[in-house]
């Protein structure tokens, strides 16, 4: 699983980077101008419904926008859950907020083994980065870019291109990747299977 922000297309008013801080802050009224969508795909390239974290109306000054949180990883875990089996394996990159205590115990009280990338190797090596979200940009941009009537029209169609994306994508992307390299086990359990 993975994360990725959607512009909701409209402009970011009130916005400043403070002197030499590359982060941005919130200053007055500003209505966050980002969605942040939670995708999963299984290693036969099958593709469920994403999971949306909405946009937060933000009023304090400094207030830093975020999208994932703890919070919302546990509603992620219980929608994962729908259609996730015992015995699956959840790969996830080293968000402090998937490193969670309460979201590791119900991932596993669930009979769900979590493994997570190395520190250093998530970005290029994640088959949602490579494969998936690049073509789920190239989608949205032939689509007539981000523009939407509302907000139920972004998501169904938004959704509907992501689970457009053909499935042999995804596998040749979990190949790619190379991740038995740094986790044997999962090269034992779930690459060997995407190999076959």
């Amino acid at each position: 699983m993975d994360e990725k922000g959607i512009w909701n297309h409209h402009p970011a008013r009130y916005t400043y980077t403070r002197k030499s801080n590359p982060k941005p802050w919130v200053k007055g009224k500003l209505v966050n101008s980002k969605d942040t969508l939670t995708a999963t795909v299984s290693y036969k390239g099958e593709i469920p419904d994403l999971f949306w974290i909405k946009s937060v109306t933000k009023t304090k000054k400094r207030e830093k926008v975020s999208g994932m949180n703890v919070q919302k990883m546990l509603e992620y875990v219980d929608h994962f859950l729908t259609f996730a089996n015992s015995g699956d394996i959840l790969l996830m990159d080293n968000l402090r907020s998937h490193h969670n205590i309460d979201v590791k115990k119900k991932l596993e009280d669930s009979g769900i083994e979590v493994i997570y990338f190395t520190p250093n190797g998530a970005s290029h090596l994640s088959p949602l980065d490579n494969a998936a979200f690049k073509i789920l940009e190239d989608k949205l941009r032939k689509n007539g870019g981000r523009r939407f009537a509302n907000y139920f029209d972004k998501i169904v169609t938004v959704n509907n291109l992501w689970k457009s994306i053909p499935n042999g994508k995804i596998i040749n992307q979990f190949k790619k990747s190379e991740l038995p390299y740094y986790n044997e086990k999962f090269d034992k359990i779930m690459m060997s299977r995407s190999i076959n």
